[in-house]
């Protein structure tokens, strides 16, 4: 883990210092899609975000409201011009948060996982080394912007619980 973690610091700062982000804040954001965005049905209410089913029967963009919520932060606690760190379960919000804008959103290459549903073959603790250090990137944010769980009754899913404390 220990290596893997500061490969995974080591690629975040180059990506940094190409843009000339290093003494800028980070906001990390954290997007729960849900179980059935990781092909897991596991017949919970959490298989799909509320947020999202609903945003999807108007056809808007869940991952343009979060960031409608980290820059509206942003704004509140003055950590002007921050990068984002987006965090995702579904690999296709990842590839919509770059693209919403390439020069202050960085994400992982990380595979999404769930740790909970999820099964290991053999001794492949892989996933959930990945698990761990988006959650550990997360934690040292300034600030972090969670979507919420997709679990009723629950307002943030455990890795947005751990990230933030």
């Amino acid at each position: 883990l220990q290596a893997r973690l500061k490969e995974a610091l080591e690629r975040f700062g180059a990506w940094k210092v190409s843009l000339q982000r290093t003494r800028l804040p980070v906001i990390a954001v954290h997007f729960r899609a849900g179980d059935k965005f990781l092909g897991i049905n596991s017949g919970f209410s959490g298989d799909l975000n509320p947020l999202i089913k609903d945003l999807m029967s108007k056809g808007q963009s869940a991952v343009e409201e979060m960031f409608k919520c980290a820059t509206l932060l942003e704004q509140r606690l003055g950590l002007n011009n921050a990068t984002f760190l987006f965090i995702s379960d579904r690999a296709q919000s990842r590839k919509e948060a770059v693209a919403w804008n390439p020069k202050r959103v960085y994400t992982t290459s990380a595979s999404p996982y769930h740790a909970g549903l999820s099964s290991l073959k053999g001794e492949d603790e892989g996933p959930y080394t990945s698990v761990w250090i988006d959650m550990l990137l997360a934690s040292l944010a300034d600030a972090i912007v969670v979507s919420p769980s997709t679990f009723r009754g629950t307002k943030s899913s455990g890795f947005s619980l751990v990230s933030s404390e």
